[in-house]
């Protein structure tokens, strides 16, 4: 069984990774354990910021900003890995779920761009550099703002946007851009309702901005965006 300098060892080797960011997503794969998880356990976890990791005893608490506090004990053989990013020599090669992982934690870092954390499929699945640029701008949401960084209230508030620009763009019939088009042979029409993705250089349509649409490059793609009215 861990005893205390296990456990405060496995504490300090979190903590780059959990203290101050956000729970993208939970999965809980095993709800048969001898001590039953808490009840919605993977929707209370989700969008809530780690505001800080500390030890009680034995046991590992992760403070939550919705005033909760994850508890956890590694029983008599338990561990927690990292994967996905290099911190020291904590990390593990770790892309499948195993037999034991009873509970798996999606982070978004502290680091990552909201622009990069909804391309990535892993956490938002479907989406595509148009949509990300048209969700975002109806959101009023900076693509350069980092994902951790967004409270909470911000997070939910995505979820109808990004629903109905996919909606939108279904009944258009989706984006001709190069050579795209629909079964039938037609073209895809959303791209005539394009607010910001490829208008570089035109005025923002939202009523009073002054704005004027801009393209940055991030990670190789090209983000469209109005400074003036995404922060």
């Amino acid at each position: 069984m861990p005893e205390l300098p296990e456990v405060e060892t496995v504490r300090r080797g979190l903590l780059p990774v959990l203290e101050g960011a956000v729970i993208a997503r939970a999965e809980v794969n095993r709800l048969d354990l001898r001590w039953p998880l808490p009840e919605r356990m993977a929707d209370r976890l989700m969008g809530k910021r780690v505001t800080a990791l500390r030890r009680r005893s034995k046991y590992i608490l992760a403070d939550l900003d919705s005033g909760e506090t994850l508890l956890v004990h590694l029983g008599m053989s338990g561990r927690m890995l990292i994967s996905g990013t290099q911190i020291g020599e904590f990390y593990h090669d770790h892309p499948a779920p195993q037999k034991h992982d009873h509970v798996v934690l999606h982070m978004k870092g502290r680091k990552t761009p909201i622009k990069a954390a909804l391309l990535d499929q892993r956490i938002v699945a479907g989406l595509g550099n148009i949509y990300v640029a048209e969700t975002l701008y109806r959101a009023r949401i900076s693509p350069l703002r980092l994902a951790g960084d967004l409270p909470e209230l911000s997070v939910h508030a995505l979820v109808p946007v990004i629903r109905e620009v996919l909606a939108e763009a279904i009944e258009a019939g989706g984006s001709s851009l190069r050579d795209f088009r629909q079964a039938n042979g037609e073209l895809g029409y959303f791209s005539k309702h394009f607010q910001v993705y490829d208008r570089e250089g035109d005025p923002c349509e939202t009523p009073g901005c002054d704005g004027i649409v801009t393209r940055t490059v991030q990670s190789g793609r090209s983000s469209f965006w109005c400074p003036s009215c995404q922060r």
